[in-house]
């Protein structure tokens, strides 16, 4: 039996099995991706974050990753805002950001195995996850989450959706170093 189980390897669930296996417990991560492995995202990490993470002893997760001045927003009718960050944001690439989390949960003792949830039980004293047992579950496998499914919480209110494109491209030399997010209807 296992102390913790999380369900989802993304920065959620990394940070909560890093923090669990810091402190001793026995902690098996289960997500259906194998790591690293890319998703669509900002990418953007904030600097309460990497404090958080730095507590936690995950270090090197900027590592090569400039910091990001300031970020651009145009609106869908065109009109912008520019504004400087007072603490140093980064912009990681979510296939390096949560692979390099993933590690570090992992030196800290964290097991990880490739696995779709398909049943969940909880039982008096534990949870029981497709034939695995653990004291607790930690539901880390996002917006449409099994666990959640399984344990008869509410979904997503209907009606509240939210589509994100992600790409990179080229910067040319001297152009402004800024995180820059388009909207449009």
């Amino acid at each position: 039996m296992y102390d913790v189980l999380v369900v989802g390897a993304g920065p959620a669930g990394s940070a909560a099995a890093l923090a669990a296996s810091r402190r001793g417990a026995s902690v098996l991560v289960l997500d259906r991706d194998t790591f690293p492995r890319d998703k669509a995202c900002g990418d953007g990490i904030a600097p309460h974050a990497l404090a958080v993470l730095a507590q936690l002893g995950a270090t090197g997760l900027t590592d090569g990753y400039p910091p990001v001045p300031s970020l651009h927003v145009v609106g869908p009718g065109g009109d912008h805002a520019v504004r400087a960050f007072s603490s140093p944001v980064y912009t990681i690439p979510r296939v390096v950001f949560d692979h390099r989390l993933l590690t570090a949960a992992v030196a800290a003792g964290t097991a990880v195995r490739r696995h779709r949830v398909r049943r969940l039980t909880v039982r008096n004293d534990h949870v029981e996850v497709d034939g695995l047992t653990a004291r607790v579950v930690i539901g880390a496998d996002g917006a449409s989450s099994t666990v959640r499914r399984h344990l008869g919480a509410s979904a997503n209110p209907s009606g509240h959706l939210a589509l994100a494109i992600r790409g990179y491209a080229p910067v040319p030399a001297g152009a402004p170093n800024h995180q820059r997010i388009v909207m449009a209807d």
